[in-house]
């Protein structure tokens, strides 16, 4: 009887260790994968996309001045319709929204060239209008925030309130819907104020940008983009008038 009982405590011992080593073995190489997913750069080792170039975006509401050298009966001053359009002689309706002053400009030679002779043509910006970001994270003030003019994320800033001490001023976020209306994050370093004349600094917002500036390191950067999209405007109800479509950009 106590060989037989021992027999099956054996029994059993070996069948608990098979089941072990059947679940552990896996699980093992589950690890070391990621470990070596980890090594070798998963999402959270991308690098964050740079600064994009700083440039004034034409949009409704913005007065536009239109300077004719040669046909200065064709000077005229155009607030951009809600629509997007402005309307000029000769050449009617021409969309103005989403281009820079300078694309516009090449737009308005090109249409005025089988207009007028020399259809030399210049396009001065004389005002703005508002433009509405939201500053988050470790800000003093943070909030929704409505500004005149060209504004860079340090203007932001001390619009509302300037850093806490506890900010990581070297990785600024700035989260910009796109074209296909994908939320793309972008860092900027804020931490050489002094230095002005540099490409973070002349980082120009857009209106309904969203600045945030985290307390430590951001290590998944896509997720962490949805998560905060989607308290900022789900839960906390702030609506910026545009809706953005959470996917990873890296896919």
């Amino acid at each position: 009887m106590i060989t037989r009982h021992r027999g099956l405590i054996m029994n059993k011992v070996r069948t608990k260790t098979v089941l072990f080593l059947r679940l552990a073995l896996p699980l093992a190489c589950m690890l070391q994968a990621a470990a070596c997913a980890s090594n070798q750069g998963g999402i959270a080792e991308r690098p964050y996309s740079p600064p994009p170039e700083s440039r004034v975006v034409l949009r409704p509401g913005d007065e536009i001045e239109l300077k004719f050298p040669y046909w200065k009966e064709l000077n005229d001053t155009q607030v951009i319709r809600p629509d997007g359009y402005i309307t000029l002689q000769l050449i009617d309706s021409v969309l103005a929204q989403g281009l820079t002053p300078e694309e516009l400009d090449t737009k308005l030679t090109n249409l005025y060239e089988s207009k007028i002779k020399d259809p030399v043509i210049s396009v001065v910006v004389r005002s703005l209008v508002d433009q509405r970001i939201y500053v988050g994270g470790e800000i003093k003030n943070p909030g929704l925030l409505t500004l005149q003019g060209e504004v860079n994320v340090l203007q932001a800033v001390i619009n509302a309130g300037g850093f806490k001490e506890t900010a990581r001023t070297d990785e600024v976020i700035v989260i910009r819907r796109n074209g296909k209306g994908k939320a793309v994050p972008y860092k900027t370093d804020l931490s050489g104020t002094l230095d002005e004349t540099g490409p973070n600094h002349t980082f120009l917002l857009q209106p309904n940008d969203v600045v945030y500036v985290p307390k430590s390191t951001i290590a998944n950067l896509n997720k962490f983009v949805n998560q905060y999209i989607t308290e900022l405007f789900l839960f906390r109800g702030i609506g910026l008038g545009f809706n953005y479509e959470l996917r990873d950009r890296y896919n």
